[in-house]
């Protein structure tokens, strides 16, 4: 079935050829009874090689097109390692900043991480927040009343404090380097390449730069938290992690993927 669905052009004019001698044969029978061979050549010679040089110029085509995503591959495949390599480099420093320290005792100490492993910390950081007593208390009093305000004062004291800020943080701004991702798909998207090649790199990209992204989001993202980053006057309210902002590349990110 693959084979068909890619040579789809070359089974229609076999099947046209085919079908445009049946009917030279059967006009043929139908005016005397007989089969001139000769008239029967006439015919279906000129035919046949019209057919012959556009199958010709087709396989020729995509011999070239087959050549030139073959030779863009081995450039985007060192885009890609570039990529990686860049995606490796530390973004503690950013997250920090981002996230302010409390200095003294209450330091909270930023992991080290990068843009490839930073959903390990984010769900050692949730699963510290979903076990810790203040937020237990916290999260019944949300589940009593959903309208709940609390002010942000009130946020500063509790124990799980640090963790909701550090978790948040990339919900909030795009820390792990989401542009360069999105460059890197725009430029697959656009490029020459061959639908196998353009699935081949895809499949790359979704594997080693999203799928914890995507995981964190679909099986982590339910996760109710106080809105801190909010700009409500009023208070902080509830919302899941996911609609804090969480979710902002998913759809995007998916629909390059297509």
């Amino acid at each position: 079935m693959k084979w068909l669905s890619k040579n789809y052009w070359i089974l229609t004019s076999l099947l046209l050829t085919l079908l445009i001698i049946l009917v030279i044969v059967d006009i043929d029978l139908r005016s005397d009874g007989r089969f001139d061979e000769v008239k029967f050549n006439n015919i279906t010679t000129p035919v046949a090689a019209i057919i012959s040089v556009g199958l010709f110029a087709y396989l020729t085509f995509r011999q070239l097109e087959i050549q030139a995503s073959s030779n863009l591959k081995q450039n985007l495949d060192h885009h890609f390692n570039h990529l990686k390599e860049k995606l490796e480099e530390s973004i503690t420093d950013r997250v920090t900043m981002i996230v302010g320290n409390r200095g003294g005792s209450q330091a909270y100490i930023i992991p080290e991480i990068n843009s490839l492993d930073y959903t390990t910390a984010i769900g050692s950081a949730l699963d510290r927040i979903c076990s810790n007593a203040d937020y237990i208390e916290d999260h019944t009093a949300f589940l009593n009343n959903r309208a709940i305000i609390v002010q942000r004062g009130y946020l500063n004291g509790r124990s799980y404090f640090d963790d909701l800020r550090f978790v948040l943080a990339f919900a909030t701004v795009p820390t792990f380097k989401y542009d360069l991702i999105e460059y890197f798909l725009d430029e697959i998207n656009q490029s020459v390449l061959v639908a196998t090649d353009r699935a081949y790199f895809k499949r790359k990209v979704e594997a080693l730069f999203l799928d914890n992204y995507f995981h964190l989001v679909i099986h982590r993202g339910g996760i109710d938290l106080p809105d801190y980053y909010s700009q409500s006057p009023q208070g902080v309210g509830w919302t899941t992690y996911r609609a804090s902002g969480l979710d902002r590349f998913l759809v995007d990110f998916r629909k390059k993927l297509e």
